[in-house]
């Protein structure tokens, strides 16, 4: 690697995907030359191609994470178990007063409802657990999303409703699994014309169904810590302190939420090492005007990431 593949690793790690003629902007190199630089990164596995869908558009409006306390004997059956539920897209050991986090999506209350009051505490080993209700979703990876345009209804998202055709659903299902991968290719594995896939492509980006993003691979360059943080702050300063952690560090923060629960807030975000993640929690937190505390919850071993459900 060289001067410029290392400039490019940090402004996909501190900005998230760009347009190539923006990160050529920005680094003042060619075009050309970037395209190269990209896909020798791609080639050795440091950064990749990341297909992001937008899980409020395809309606999935309940969210929560949820942690776990177990009898450590049942462990993998309690993963393995908790993984079959369609509506489980994440499970982490982790550290801390939880065992077990999870995060849930469903397309309504009563789903969520039946997952955590009816089919945890049937699964054997599950000991204790405590509900963090994503109340309004701000930010997903690339996504964000408004504030209600009316406080009176909670279905106001600002964004409507997208039903997948099945043409839509088989090219999601190949992106997400390979990545970003040539119309003729996807032509000759869905069985439709490369034109038809390419204006079903536009279509989805244009509606904001998915978003393609860049990420640096963890392995390759010891980068990155994953934690869950639920937050306390004072109750009239939420939706401040939920701007201000989104604007202090956008490019780390992967979730950020309002909560119903034990907490107001409840954040996921991404750190380069733990002295990153103390400095974040003991230092820039604090720094912010109406944060009280924070309980942090490492993904210390991922069983499961599934980051595309629809």
């Amino acid at each position: 690697m060289d001067a410029l593949d290392d400039k490019i690793i940090e402004l996909v790690k501190t900005q998230g995907y760009q347009k190539v003629s923006t990160l050529a902007t920005q680094l003042g190199v060619g075009e050309r030359r970037l395209y190269r630089h990209l896909y020798m990164l791609k080639a050795q596995g440091i950064i990749k191609d990341l297909v992001r869908i937008n899980p409020i558009l395809l309606g999935f409006r309940w969210w929560a994470k949820i942690g776990l306390n177990i009898n450590p004997r049942s462990l993998q059956n309690i993963m393995r178990e908790i993984a079959e539920d369609p509506s489980v897209y994440f499970i982490t050991e982790s550290s801390g007063i939880f065992d077990l986090v999870i995060g849930v999506r469903c397309k309504s209350l009563y789903q969520l409802h039946q997952f955590t009051n009816c089919k945890l505490p049937l699964i054997q080993g599950v000991e204790n657990k405590e509900v963090l209700l994503h109340a309004w979703p701000r930010k997903y990876g690339s996504f964000y999303w408004p504030l209600p345009v009316n406080p009176h209804d909670e279905t106001s998202t600002g964004e409507n409703h997208y039903t997948l055709t099945e043409l839509e659903r088989g090219i999601l299902d190949i992106i997400t699994q390979d990545g970003p991968v040539s119309a003729a290719k996807m032509s000759a594995e869905l069985g439709v014309s490369a034109l038809k896939i390419r204006r079903c492509t536009k279509n989805m980006l244009d509606n904001n169904v998915y978003k393609l993003e860049v990420m640096v691979v963890p392995a390759e360059t010891e980068y990155e810590i994953v934690a869950t943080i639920g937050l306390t702050v004072d109750q009239c300063s939420a939706q401040n302190v939920l701007e201000d952690i989104i604007s202090l560090d956008s490019s780390a923060i992967i979730v950020a939420s309002f909560c119903i629960g034990k907490y107001n807030l409840v954040i996921t975000a991404r750190f380069f090492d733990m002295a990153s993640l103390n400095n974040y929690v003991h230092v820039k937190l604090p720094g912010i005007n109406g944060f009280r505390s924070a309980d942090v919850f490492p993904h210390i071993k991922v069983f499961k990431y599934r980051i595309s459900q629809y």
